[in-house]
């Protein structure tokens, strides 16, 4: 079969696949929780790494295509099937470019990623991901790409609970650091990147939803992203002026419904 025909004949099964990357320990769990909660997104809690440096070197094999497929289907843990394994038998004459082999792997990826009857994009949320949008990018040209940010203090806190934390504060530093330099270039030489302040998306998700519209989201469902938010969310990242506007809030929403009952505690 002609490899032309091969490759134009693959049906991608996702749309504007969302990954969540950046800073470890900065809201990207609960982001992705959230958002997985849209009947059209699933949402994988664990790590994949899928995208890592073996990856990229293997883009770069002679027999890419072969080598790539198999790599995929062993990362995510896929038997390959019959049919599957026929269909990597052209790669072994056929040397593909970079660029044909993006559909290929992407249909392999889709495959193991997107298994939920109904949806039709997924969420994935690995922050180290950051090294290797560019990687992603190839396979993924519709890509969507949030970066939570959250205080630096905050986060290097939140690290000294975890095994894989570097051992001292200065070590805990530069992890941060390196982390920061690639986000900043990320941000400055990629299309379809949103960051946000972890707080803020705590606070409220609507901003975050409303880019996710204009990226290609579908609308229909957000109701349960929003429904989703108010149960789940952990206020612990609120800064205190949030949480004193979140009061506020409650207390004017509390006076439209019955003045007399917070009268006397209201304050503007």
């Amino acid at each position: 079969l002609p490899l032309r025909f091969t490759l134009g004949s693959l049906h991608m099964l996702s749309k504007n696949p969302i990954f969540i990357m950046g800073m470890p320990r900065s809201g990207t769990s609960i982001t992705a929780y959230v958002l997985g909660q849209h009947p059209q997104i699933q949402y994988h809690f664990e790590e994949t790494n899928i995208f890592n440096l073996q990856l990229e070197k293997l883009f770069k094999s002679p027999y890419r295509g072969q080598a790539v497929a198999e790599y995929v289907a062993w990362m995510m843990g896929k038997n390959l099937s019959p049919k599957e394994q026929a269909s990597l038998q052209i790669f072994e004459e056929e040397a593909l470019s970079e660029d044909e082999l993006g559909p290929v792997v992407r249909r392999f990826f889709d495959d193991c990623l997107l298994t939920e009857k109904g949806c039709t994009t997924f969420v994935e949320k690995t922050p180290l991901h950051i090294f290797y949008v560019d990687l992603i990018r190839r396979v993924y040209p519709d890509a969507i790409f949030l970066i939570p940010r959250r205080d630096k203090q905050q986060v290097i806190e939140s690290m000294k609970k975890k095994a894989w934390s570097p051992e001292s504060e200065v070590a805990r530093e530069v992890f941060f650091d390196i982390i920061e330099n690639e986000i900043y270039h990320v941000i400055n030489h990629h299309k379809n990147i949103y960051e946000y302040e972890i707080e803020d998306f705590c606070f409220s998700p609507i901003m975050l939803i409303d880019k996710l519209n204009k990226m290609g989201i579908p609308e229909d469902g957000m109701d349960k992203v929003v429904d989703a938010h108010n149960k789940r969310v952990n206020k612990k990242y609120l800064t205190q002026k949030q949480e004193e506007d979140n009061d506020l809030d409650r207390k004017l929403r509390m006076a439209w419904n019955d003045p007399n009952q917070v009268n006397a505690e209201l304050t503007l």
